[in-house]
């Protein structure tokens, strides 16, 4: 082999070894509130974005799918991030437990997205779509989809 021919392929094994991959997490046993929003007609990494507060620390859904058949692959992301994120385990609406209902509003029929809640505590889970439309959702939701939006916008910056 020629020197340069050598030196390339040195060069791409060296630079395929040293890239970081990131660690996988699926979601488990422990409590946890996944929280996201998404947007069928939409392109780009925006569309669907889906986050997980569990044990001390957030992670983030790389998988970014429309149908929740998929299983979410979830990669953890700094503690700094984390700590922005925990009031909402505070403010998690704990009325919405007892609501029989799985969707509120009409989330994503107008392109106007929607937002998926799942809440799991002491081995119960629970899931919800949400009309990101204030009028079209109860009253006691109200300050929830704001924290959950406002958490949104900070994580995407």
């Amino acid at each position: 082999m020629n020197k340069i021919t050598l030196f390339t392929l040195a060069l791409t094994i060296s630079f395929l070894f040293s890239c970081k991959k990131e660690e996988i997490t699926q979601v488990d046993d422990s409590d946890y509130l996944i929280f996201g929003h998404y947007f069928r007609d939409c392109e780009g990494e925006s569309c669907i974005e889906t986050f997980l507060i569990t044990d001390g620390k957030l992670y983030e859904d790389l998988s970014d799918s429309y149908s929740r058949s998929v299983h979410f692959n979830f990669v953890e992301l700094s503690n700094e991030k984390y700590k922005s994120t925990t009031d909402l385990l505070e403010t998690f609406p704990q009325k919405l437990l007892k609501d029989r209902r799985h969707s509120f509003g009409c989330p994503d029929c107008s392109g106007q997205g929607g937002l998926y809640i799942a809440y799991k505590k002491e081995g119960e889970l629970k899931s919800w779509k949400l009309d990101p439309t204030k009028k079209n959702v109860p009253t006691y939701l109200h300050n929830f989809i704001d924290d959950v939006n406002t958490k949104l916008a900070q994580l995407n910056k």
